[in-house]
């Protein structure tokens, strides 16, 4: 006979432990002893497992009734739940089909716990709080136990307490089902997967979407094959049941299901960007151990675009089904809907994360296409929390307040109405694409008070909900309370606020009556103005203007023009310096650019002039980078990205940095191309001068610049060794990207860089190195070149010097460069560290390198989704592992990587029905541990534990059906 698998959900009370839910089911795997699992610190909650063999199964289901305690393992003892045994039923026969533990047709024999209430307090008792503590509790334990049986007790409280028996029929899934489809799915075949010694009764419903149009009953004799029944209209679903025509007992249950129909809805992430304000400043100071919670869930914002939805329906859809849609969705407004609210506490250091969370959650609710706002106190200080971090760019969002002459926050007289606006059109490009703020008084009074959030779906129907306070300090003073509203109070509420700001309704009301409604902020007004935009000629423009071409529309400077231009640069001086130096940037910027160098040459030789240029400049450059707003270009924009890397603002990618030069030349603000042209001539003029104000600016145009002259130029000694010795640490990365790209594509040899190093400080010349061996690591590993020994003699040499000047870096260049040494493919970039820390001597850096190489392996190992070469990511972590650990390697592993949970979730049989997500990658994980465990073995061949964990589950995981 079949061993049983048998999982039990307990909870300690004083020294034993109670039920809370068990189950038993067959299995074709081997014997396994009860083996219990903390859920907890303190032991309360726990998990017990075994196989036991059918006597075993059988003592322990008598000892369930009994009274005697019962004595699973030295750590468990449990109380005997005194079961009642109930008389066999049948289980998901698809007449009122459950899912969990088990989902298939089969026999159950219920053990009932008829004490719930009396089990329920016992726990209860346990915990250490009363009131909405111990509801928490109880729903936390509630949600334990749903996560490992599947049950949710909330909703199926008969099964709490109860022990479960299931015995699945040898005849079970033995029917092949096929509705044909060339037949309009009118007609049904049922074939045998295998033989019945006897005729059998076998009855067929099938179904059109929630009706009945067949229910028909045949005998099969055992000779025929199959059998088939039919309909007059199309079954997009069957239920088959056989019985045994002697005793007449059901043997087996099926059924299947025909999906009719397909929507596709697409969204588009744009790309991330950093948020940092005065709100998440003082949120990281004040709730520091939510730092990660608050750098992901309200700094890092994603704007996410809805595509038009893909409808795919079936060419055997029935004539009324148009009719059926319709009947579903015209009433559907009228229906009685409970919506959930939410209490959020206002503690101390997370009530305001939690908050503003919940209420975005609500607000961005995928079904919703458009959401209102009511607060009378919505000012400055909310839209920063919120309209900043709305994700959703296709949901319409109005903010409907009723802001007078006081602060609301401090009861002062303020004006708070212009300090919002103000904040509104300075944060413009950041705020929600699709928003509407309104200020509606009477004279300098607010004309409400109460706050609302009413949400209208793409469906039709509208809800909405009640806060307790007001979003500028939601859950700071006070606990939020978002309740939901009756469907008709949230219709009258809707027609009260559209009352308030109904031009026509309030034109009717005498004039001390009436209510202003003023908007503060409309972003398609916002982006209409920044379109319309145009920016007045100056002296200098008018000037140029003598050279305009009516054929070309356009300004063009010829080269015989220049020593024209230059006089009157000199001219312009005398009265006015910079006016002067800002005359010649903008007749650099209509100056064809193949003549550019002619008069580069020609400044050289006019020295009044570029000393002019030198001179002012700077200064001329730092007055136009202040009125600059790189925000508005957009959050995502290249301009803004740039602005946000250079100015500490954002994070850089390794994988992606030489975008940098590979896009360089494409930069560029609205009416200040001759300031862009300017650094390109300071560039010419002056490299040391240049690189020195880009450190002082920081200024995307001007980093762009520089990329653009390495990205089209051969590599020039100065500008690189200059470069690579900025202040700045993305213009030491660019030179690094440069001088390996002039070697890439042979516009300069390796041994070059190898003599211009030799100048450099080790701090200097070790990240240089790191960037160039990442991307010749990189270049070896995806390129199939002719030259491919060169290359891999190139790594060698950047590996054996990088390891040698490291260890003379400070701890900051060490950390940079370990930043920066990358390659895209996880196992690469391991190799490299692993290489770079075997060339080292024993010193602190190597045990850097080793970690990270150790972190970076295990995530690939242990990530489900990865399908690369694991055998050999496996051989690395070992000798990774080996490296940095020695002695202590093996316990290191058992304690970081190998899981006895895995084992157990991978190998419980019915885990994928309720969890099958879980199911699935433990059985993934639990056959990369089995390989770990065998090279382990292979590597020290006398580790007892390795062996004694690949004896025990090997082989039961061979036993496990790849059904997953």
């Amino acid at each position: 006979m079949r061993k049983r698998f048998v999982k039990l959900l307990l909870f300690k009370v004083d020294t034993q432990y109670r039920l809370l839910y068990g189950f038993s089911s067959e299995t074709e795997q081997s014997s396994y002893p009860w083996k219990v699992f903390p859920a907890d610190r303190k032991g309360q909650k726990l998990i017990a497992r075994a196989i036991l063999s059918p006597s075993e199964a059988d003592n322990f289901l008598i000892s369930l009734t009994g009274t005697e305690p019962i004595m699973l393992c030295e750590r468990a003892t449990l109380k005997s739940p005194q079961l009642y045994k109930r008389e066999q039923l049948l289980y998901s026969d698809d007449e009122e089909r459950q899912t969990v533990p088990i989902s298939e047709f089969c026999y159950l024999s219920e053990f009932w716990n008829r004490e719930k209430l009396s089990l329920l307090s016992e726990i209860q008792n346990e915990f250490s709080a009363d009131g909405r503590t111990r509801y928490e509790q109880t729903l936390e334990l509630l949600e334990w136990a749903k996560c490992n049986c599947g049950i949710d007790f909330c909703i199926d409280g008969r099964r709490f307490g109860n022990y479960e028996v299931y015995y699945r029929t040898p005849e079970n899934s033995s029917f092949e089902i096929d509705i044909h489809k060339d037949q309009g799915l009118r007609v049904t075949t049922i074939r045998k997967c295998k033989d019945f010694a006897e005729d059998i009764i076998v009855n067929c419903i099938g179904k059109y979407k929630d009706y009945v149009i067949c229910n028909q009953t045949q005998v099969w004799p055992a000779n025929k094959k199959e059998i088939y029944f039919e309909a007059n209209e199309p079954m997009t679903s069957v239920v088959v049941h056989a019985w045994n025509v002697a005793t007449g007992k059901l043997i087996v249950s099926q059924s299947i299901a025909l999906m009719m129909g397909l929507s596709i809805i697409s969204s588009w992430g744009g790309t991330p960007y950093q948020i940092g304000d005065s709100w998440t400043n003082k949120l990281l100071h004040s709730a520091a151990k939510s730092s990660e919670l608050i750098r992901t869930q309200l700094m890092k914002v994603q704007r996410i675009t809805t595509d038009r939805a893909i409808n795919i329906r079936s060419e055997h859809e029935s004539v009324l089904d148009e009719a059926m849609e319709d009947g579903y969705s015209l009433f559907k407004d009228y229906q009685e809907k409970k919506e959930t609210g939410a209490f959020i506490s206002n503690t101390p250091t997370t009530g305001e994360i939690d908050s503003f969370l919940q209420v975005r959650a609500y607000i961005e609710q995928s079904s919703v296409c458009k959401a209102v706002i009511a607060d009378p106190y919505f000012s400055a200080r909310a839209a920063e929390k919120l309209l900043t971090r709305i994700q959703r760019t296709g949901l319409e969002l109005e903010i409907i307040t009723s802001l007078g002459l006081f602060d609301p926050d401090t009861n002062q007289k303020s004006n708070v109405c212009e300090e919002t606006c103000a904040f509104l059109q300075r944060t413009a490009p950041l705020l929600h694409n699709n928003l509407v703020v309104r200020n509606l008084t009477r004279g300098e009074k607010g004309v409400f008070h109460d706050r609302y959030l009413i949400r209208y779906h793409k469906d039709g129907t509208i809800d909405g909900f009640l806060l307790s306070n007001s979003l500028n300090s939601m859950a700071q003073k006070f606990p939020l309370v978002i309740a939901p509203l009756e469907h008709r109070v949230c219709m009258e509420v809707c027609e009260y606020l559209n009352s308030l700001s109904d031009s026509d309704i309030q034109q009717q009301k005498p004039r001390s009556l009436r209510i202003s409604n003023e908007v503060l902020f409309c972003s398609e007004t916002y982006r209409r103005q920044v379109q319309s935009e145009a920016s007045t000629e100056s002296a200098a423009e008018r000037y140029l203007r003598q050279w305009y071409d009516e054929s070309s529309k356009q300004i063009c400077i010829c080269k015989e023009d220049f020593s024209t231009v230059l006089t009157a640069v000199a001219e312009r001086a005398q009265s006015d310096r910079i006016d002067a130096c800002k005359m010649f940037c903008y007749a650099l910027s209509n100056i064809c650019t193949s003549q550019v160098e002619s008069l580069t040459e020609m400044l050289q030789s006019t020295g009044g002039v570029k000393a002019l240029f030198l001179s002012e400049f700077p200064n001329l450059a730092k007055a136009a980078e202040q009125q600059c707003d790189y925000l508005k270009c957009g959050a995502s924009s290249p301009e803004y990205t740039l602005w946000a890397l250079l100015n500490g603002k954002a994070r850089p990618s390794p994988q992606g940095y030489h975008l940098l030069i590979d896009r360089a030349g494409h930069i560029h603000l609205r009416g200040l191309t001759w300031l862009n042209c300017g650094y390109h001539m300071m560039l010419e003029l002056d490299i040391a001068g240049f690189l020195t104000l880009l450190s002082q600016l920081r200024s995307p145009m001007m980093f762009d610049t520089l990329a653009f002259r390495m990205a089209i130029s051969p590599l020039d000694r100065e500008l690189y060794c200059a470069a690579a010795c900025s202040e700045l640490l993305y213009v030491r990365l660019l030179s690094a990207e440069w001088l390996f790209n002039a070697i890439r594509d042979e516009r300069s040899q390796f041994e070059v860089a190898r003599e211009i190093w030799n100048r450099f400080e080790p701090d200097v010349r070790a990240l240089q190195e790191a960037i160039v061996l990442s991307n010749v690591v990189f270049h070896v590993r995806t390129r199939r070149l002719e030259s491919a020994s060169q290359w891999q003699a190139i790594q060698d040499v950047l590996l054996s010097k990088l390891a040698s000047d490291l260890p003379a870096c400070s701890g900051e260049v060490i950390n940079t460069a370990l930043d920066w040494l990358h390659d895209s493919n996880a196992v690469s970039r391991a190799t490299l560290l692993m290489a770079l820390a075997e060339r080292m001597e024993n010193s602190h850096p190597q045990k850097q390198f080793l970690a990270r190489a150790e972190r970076i392996l295990k995530r690939e190992i242990q990530d489900c989704q990865t399908v690369s070469d694991l055998p050999r990511s496996i051989a690395l972590y070992l000798n990774c592992v080996d490296a940095l650990y020695g002695e202590n390697a093996k316990n290191h592993i058992f304690k970081d990587i190998l899981d006895w949970n895995t084992f157990e979730d991978a190998t419980e049989p019915e885990l994928r029905n309720y969890d099958y997500r879980r199911s699935s990658n433990a059985f993934i994980l639990a056959q990369r541990q089995i390989q770990i465990l065998e090279g382990m073995l292979v590597k020290w061949p006398e580790s007892e534990k390795a062996k004694a964990w690949l004896n025990t589950w090997a082989c039961r995981l061979k036993q496990i059906p790849e059904k997953l």
